[in-house]
């Protein structure tokens, strides 16, 4: 049991280090070069108002297509993460 709490937080963290990945991507490829004063907070928020599987993506959770489909414990991560 321990080894799929581990695996989940694992590719969580992998998932968190591809949305920087892309953040940074992002902001390399805007006009001014820094993401034209959007922050990585920003970022994530727009893909998930952008796209309707982020949340499924993020939470490995085939059922969930928006935010308020989460349980409150991943609300509460995803509020985190935006923090971060």
């Amino acid at each position: 049991m321990h080894s799929k709490i581990k695996t989940n937080i694992d590719m969580k963290e992998c998932k968190i280090q591809q949305l920087r990945e892309q953040y940074n991507e992002y902001c390399s490829n805007s006009e001014d070069g820094q993401g034209d004063g959007m922050s990585l907070a920003e970022y994530v928020e727009r893909e998930a108002d952008n796209d309707p599987r982020f949340f499924a993506w993020l939470f490995d959770a085939e059922d969930v297509e928006r935010f308020d489909d989460l349980p409150e414990e991943q609300k509460t991560e995803f509020k985190n993460l935006l923090k971060q």
